[in-house]
């Protein structure tokens, strides 16, 4: 199994303080209307992260990268027809980030994250 490569400090001091801030975000939102609905805490949370999408080059020479999906949450029913027990059903996960670290033009990292996970 190949081990994980030292990834520069500045790298990750750099999502800390992104996500540092997307979080400050999404708790103020959530602070100023306790009764916000779940799906807008996910919407905040991808706005704070949008400006923060395009590769970003970092003082050791590390590239970082960082898409992220929002696909629902949702109760699903209808079309298709589930048969009984999952004739209504939840999706598990609606939000997916995937972080790539580059040196130069080549990765040397890569982690998919769901922060948001239903029981």
């Amino acid at each position: 199994m190949n081990s994980w490569p030292r990834i520069p400090e500045d790298v990750v001091a750099w999502f800390r303080e992104v996500f540092a801030e997307a979080n400050r975000r999404v708790c103020e939102r959530l602070v100023n209307l306790p009764n916000i609905r779940e799906t807008s805490l996910d919407d905040g949370l991808i706005e704070a992260l949008i400006p923060e999408a395009a590769p970003t080059l970092l003082s050791s020479g590390a590239i970082v990268r960082m898409d992220t999906h929002n696909v629902g949450g949702l109760l699903r029913t209808g079309w298709p027809r589930w048969e009984p027990p999952f004739a209504r059903r939840w999706e598990t996960v609606d939000i997916a980030i995937l972080v790539f670290v580059y040196r130069r033009e080549t990765l040397v990292a890569k982690k998919i994250a769901s922060p948001d996970i239903s029981p």
